[in-house]
C-alpha cells in the first residue's frame, strides 16, 4: 500500500575543492577567513560521521571576514539524522551575522539536493557575517556535510537555495548516475493537471524534479534506459518523464510514467528498460493490458534535446535511492556533464572572467590559437536559463563583454560550448 511520508531530496556527487583553510564544526568559535571549506565535526575522513552530542550544548561556528560585505556557502553535501514522527532530528540553523541573535536565513535537517554546477545549494549573507549552529539530538549520527565558502567587498541580498526541487521550473540538472531522495513536499501540483489517468493518479505527494540533456555531438536515435533501486529497507518509487524540449509552464502529457505497486509488480526497482514495449503502468496493468512490472520501453533520444523527469516516493523510510543509467548513456557520452573542470579541456585553460563579482559589465578573455564557433549560456543559481548568445571565438587575443546590469543579484553559472569541449565557471553578480 503507498503510504504518505516525510522525505528530503539528495542529488550526490563528487567535487574536488580548493580552498585553503579546513574547519570543522567545534573546532574553533570564529574565524575571519574569507575563504574556506567547512565540514561537521566528523570531517572528511571517511566515513566522516558526526559525533553523537548527547548531553552537551549545540555546537557554533561563525564566519565573520573583516570588510566583508558579503559571504557565500555553497554546499556539496548534506545529510543529516531527518526529523520525524519518532522525534526531532539534528538541525543545522544559519544566521545572517555574527551570532545566533542574528536573521536566521534557514534550517536544515535530512538531506537537502546537490548535483552538478545548476545545483540549488547556496547560501547568501548580506550582512557578511554567517553562523552556524547543529543541534544534535544524541541519536543516530551521519555523514553530516561539506560547503566551501568565499566572501566578496561588495554587498549582497540575504537567501538559500537549499530548498528541494519540488517543481518543474526548479528541476535539478544531472548528468550521471546519482543517489536520490524525493522531498518532503510536492509543490505545485503538476501531475494530475496534465491529465494522467492510472499513472501517479494521486498526484505529487513527495517529488524531485530531474532535468537530463542530450549533448550535441551525441548519435542520433539512441534508446536512453535507467534503473531506479531503492537502497536496502527501501520501497516504492514512482516516476513519470516529460520531452523532449517542452516549457514548464505548458507541460505536455509525459511520453513514460510508471505508478506499479510493488506487491503487484514482483520488485522495488522501475525505470527503462529494453525489451519493455508499455509506455504507462498503472499499480496493477500497463497500457497494453498487461501485469504492471515496475518497467516501461526505453526513450529515443537525439542530440540537443532536453528531457524533465519527475520521481514521486510514496515510501515511509528514508533509505533513499540509486538512479544508474543504462550502458548506452555512459558508452555513448548522452547526457551534457554541466560540472566539467576547466583543466578537462586545454582549449579553455588561458579562459579569463573579469570582474568577478561583476555589477554591470564583465569581460571574458581567451587566447587560443584557432578560431571557434561557440554558444554562451548563463544559469542562475535554480538552474533556470537566464541568456543564451551564440559566439565567434577568434585566435590570438579573443575578447567579448557581457552586460549583467539586469541580472538580479545573486550566483550565476557561465556554460560556454564549443566543438573543443565546454566549460562552467561562477559568477557572483552583486549591487
Amino acid at each position: 500500500m503507498k503510504n504518505t511520508f516525510t522525505f528530503s531530496f539528495f542529488l550526490l556527487f563528487t567535487c574536488f575543492l580548493s580552498a585553503q583553510n579546513v574547519y570543522k564544526m567545534g573546532d574553533v568559535p570564529m574565524t575571519a577567513d574569507c575563504e574556506g571549506i567547512f565540514y561537521d565535526d566528523g570531517g572528511n575522513i571517511f566515513p566522516g560521521f558526526y559525533s553523537n552530542q548527547l548531553g552537551q550544548p549545540p555546537q557554533e561556528f561563525t564566519i565573520c571576514p573583516e570588510g566583508a560585505g558579503c559571504v557565500v556557502m555553497d554546499f556539496e553535501e548534506f545529510v543529516t539524522e531527518n526529523s520525524s514522527n519518532l522525534g526531532p532530528g539534528d538541525v543545522l540553523y544559519v544566521y545572517d551575522g555574527p551570532d545566533s541573535n542574528s536573521l536566521l536565513i534557514g534550517i536544515f535537517s535530512g538531506a537537502l539536493n546537490y548535483n552538478s554546477a545548476y545545483s540549488n545549494r547556496t547560501i547568501t549573507a548580506g550582512s557578511g557575517c554567517m553562523t552556524f549552529v547543529f543541534d544534535e539530538n544524541g541519536g543516530f549520527t551521519t555523514i553530516g556535510w561539506e560547503a566551501t565558502w568565499t566572501c566578496f567587498a561588495e554587498s549582497c541580498e540575504t537567501s538559500e537555495n537549499l530548498s528541494p526541487p519540488v517543481d518543474c521550473v526548479n528541476a535539478a540538472v544531472t548528468y550521471g548516475d546519482l543517489v536520490v531522495y524525493t522531498s518532503n513536499a510536492s509543490g505545485e501540483e503538476e501531475l494530475i493537471s496534465q491529465g494522467i489517468q492510472g499513472c501517479i493518479s494521486s498526484g505529487e505527494t513527495h517529488s524531485a524534479w530531474i532535468d537530463f540533456r542530450i549533448q550535441e555531438s551525441a548519435p542520433p536515435n539512441i534508446p536512453l534506459t535507467f534503473t531506479l533501486s531503492p537502497k536496502s529497507g527501501g520501497e516504492d518509487y514512482d516516476f513519470a518523464i516529460y520531452g523532449p524540449n517542452q516549457d514548464c509552464s505548458n507541460l505536455q502529457l509525459p511520453i513514460r510514467c510508471s505508478y506499479a505497486e510493488e506487491t503487484f509488480a514482483g520488485t522495488i526497482e522501475t525505470g527503462l528498460r529494453i525489451g519493455e514495449t508499455d509506455v504507462s503502468e498503472s499499480p496493477t496493468v500497463d497500457d497494453e493490458g498487461k501485469n504492471a512490472n515496475g518497467f516501461v520501453a526505453p526513450i529515443i533520444v537525439n542530440p540537443g534535446e532536453q528531457y524533465f523527469l519527475v520521481i514521486n516516493n510514496f515510501s515511509s523510510n528514508n533509505v533513499g535511492a540509486d538512479i544508474v543509467w543504462g550502458e548506452e548513456v555512459h558508452s555513448n557520452n548522452l547526457l551534457i556533464d554541466m560540472n566539467t573542470a576547466i583543466e578537462a579541456y586545454p582549449f579553455f585553460e588561458t579562459l579569463q572572467i573579469h570582474p568577478n563579482p561583476a555589477t554591470d559589465l564583465l569581460q571574458l578573455s581567451l587566447n587560443v590559437s584557432k578560431s571557434a564557433t561557440a554558444k554562451l549560456q548563463w544559469f542562475n543559481a535554480q538552474g533556470k536559463l537566464v541568456s543564451t548568445e551564440n559566439l565567434q571565438i577568434t585566435q590570438n587575443g579573443w575578447k567579448h563583454s557581457v552586460n549583467v546590469a539586469d541580472f538580479a543579484v545573486g550566483m550565476y553559472y557561465l556554460y560556454l560550448q564549443t566543438d573543443e569541449g565546454m566549460v562552467v565557471d561562477k559568477v557572483m553578480v552583486v549591487r
